[in-house]
């Protein structure tokens, strides 16, 4: 008797399980509800795909809700598809290593999207994150090369870990006004120019827009409380805007990399001094006033001419104006390695320079102008 119980059970268990997943038109569907399936599945290589927004299995019919986990996943020859507004998650690696996918509009009904999601699909261009979003998984758009733009319109509080990590042509991203934490390496080695960071963000992780060498010009709010080291680590700024009134306690490795000689601090105008005196903040070559310029160019590059470059022992000058100028070799260290006013004949004496790169920097009451130089 307890034999025949336990086979009753299996077959009703097998049978249960052969109803869960069916297939149609080579799309795999996962029974989660009695009206709701998953699309867990593709099977074959499409080049255009249409998802339904309801399939019907043994005369019911069933609303698609989800995109399974790897659902595309190593779908080479995909191009485009067209997500209906039913569905409210995306799975893990759903569209991962879709490497033609050009293009992927995220329907306004989705809540969730998973992990890796999107990573790899070089393809991809831009995407706009809706409104109804309010969490996606690390590596999200992770390696996405071709990526220009990103913006996100919803109330999200936080971009994962790794989300935008080696999307080297990403250039443009509009964040949610209600972000609060961006995670590690979430934009590392992406070809942001510049950084409006809105008002509500308090935590920026370790390397988050590290070796961004694009990077120029980055405002801090004075909302940010938490913060890892190597954040901008390996940018080229030249301009930093902070709007703590008191120095935030930032260590020696936040600006890892960064040229402190070449990059101008604005604060508020009565925060220069305790931003001066600060062991960090210190650093910076110039901290001025909010709105203010540390140094204006000459009117016209042409106006200074530098020469030879490379050069050996000698470099020249020739400059239009005749007043008094002051000239400064600086390593890529930002080290002073020679300040001198400069002779009548504009000759600057470079014998005692090892062979690399320098900066070469003129200045005088009307300006100042940096130059590369290349010493053979």
């Amino acid at each position: 008797m307890k034999r025949l119980v336990l086979l009753f059970i299996f077959f009703v268990s097998a049978a249960r399980g052969l109803a869960q997943d069916f297939l149609i038109e080579n799309a795999q569907y996962t029974i989660t509800s009695e009206t709701t399936v998953t699309f867990s599945k593709m099977n074959g290589f499409p080049r255009e795909f249409v998802m339904p927004s309801t399939v019907t299995y043994n005369a019911k019919q069933y609303t698609v809700t989800a995109i399974g986990d790897s659902a595309f996943e190593n779908s080479a020859l995909l191009k485009s598809i067209s997500i209906p507004n039913t569905i409210t998650t995306i799975g893990v690696k759903a569209f991962n290593a879709c490497r033609d996918l050009t293009e992927i509009i995220i329907p306004n009904s989705v809540v969730t999207i998973g992990e890796s999601a999107f990573e790899t699909c070089s393809s991809l261009v831009s995407v706009t994150i809706p409104s109804s979003v309010t969490s996606i998984g690390k590596r999200f758009l992770m390696a996405c090369y071709q990526l220009k733009s990103v913006e996100f319109l919803n109330s999200m509080a936080a971009i994962p870990e790794m989300s935008f990590l080696h999307c080297s042509n990403l250039e443009s991203v509009v964040f949610p006004k209600s972000l609060t934490t961006i995670e590690a390496y979430a934009f590392n080695a992406t070809k942001l120019a510049k950084i409006d960071f809105p008002k509500s963000i308090s935590t920026i992780g370790e390397k988050a827009f590290g070796s961004c060498f694009a990077l120029k010009s980055v405002t801090i709010p004075s909302s940010l409380t938490s913060f890892s080291n190597d954040i901008f680590s390996n940018s080229s700024l030249t301009l930093v805007v902070c709007d703590s009134p008191v120095p935030l306690p930032i260590t020696s490795n936040f600006f890892n990399g960064v040229s402190l000689y070449f990059c101008t601090l604005q604060v508020p105008a009565s925060s220069v001094a305790a931003y001066q005196a600060h062991e960090e903040w210190g650093k910076f070559k110039s901290i001025v006033a909010k709105g203010t310029l540390a140094q204006t160019d000459f009117s016209s590059q042409k106006e200074v001419v530098v020469y030879p470059n490379p050069f050996s022992d000698v470099i020249t000058l020739e400059l239009k104006e005749k007043n008094t100028v002051q000239i400064e070799m600086i390593d890529c260290t930002g080290k002073v390695l020679l300040s001198q006013t400069l002779n009548p004949e504009g000759r600057i004496e470079t014998h005692h320079l090892t062979s690399g790169l320098y900066f070469l920097k003129v200045s005088s009451e009307n300006g100042s102008t940096i130059k590369k130089m290349i010493k053979q």
